[in-house]
Parts: C-alpha cells; sequence; structure tokens
C-alpha cells in the first residue's frame, strides 16, 4: 500500500512547541480526548511537513495559548474552539 504523504510524524513535546514558538506552523488540530496534536508546517523540519504530539492534560492550555499567539486565525475557523476536536 502505497502512503498518500498525509501522515503525521511522531515527535516529543518540546520539538513541537519549538515549532510552535518559531512561527513555523501553517496549521494545527489539536485533539482534547487524545491530548494530541497535529502540526501542518510551513517548512519541513528534518524531511516531516506534518508532525504529531502527545502532551500532558496539565499543559493543555499553555499549547491552546501558545497556538493563539503564534497561528494566524483562519476566517472560515469556529470562534474559540478553532482547531479544538473531541476526537
Amino acid at each position: 500500500m502505497l502512503s498518500s504523504g498525509d501522515e503525521y510524524h511522531a515527535v516529543n513535546t518540546s520539538q513541537a512547541i519549538s515549532q510552535i514558538n518559531s512561527g513555523n506552523v501553517d496549521k494545527a488540530v489539536i485533539h482534547d480526548k487524545e491530548r494530541s496534536l497535529n502540526l501542518d508546517l510551513k517548512s519541513p523540519v528534518d524531511g516531516h511537513s506534518k508532525i504529531s504530539t502527545s502532551y500532558p492534560a496539565d499543559a493543555t492550555q499553555s499549547i491552546f495559548n501558545d497556538l493563539q499567539a503564534k497561528v494566524p486565525t483562519q476566517t472560515d475557523s469556529p470562534p474559540r474552539s478553532a482547531r479544538a476536536t473531541d476526537g
């Protein structure tokens, strides 16, 4: 079976946060129940333009705040719950 290229490469949380803080994130999706984060990067890192990570429950608000500060809001996104999903 061929890969579609839509798969996310697992990285540690600090690597994902580093990409957020450096402004290298084009799109982010937070999966609340799974405590995971998918990031589509503007510029690939280590050959990957899509990365994912899991994070501790107490980091959810901090990650959300970082994303709001660093990732441009898309006009077609729902207000306040932008990119947060339940699964």
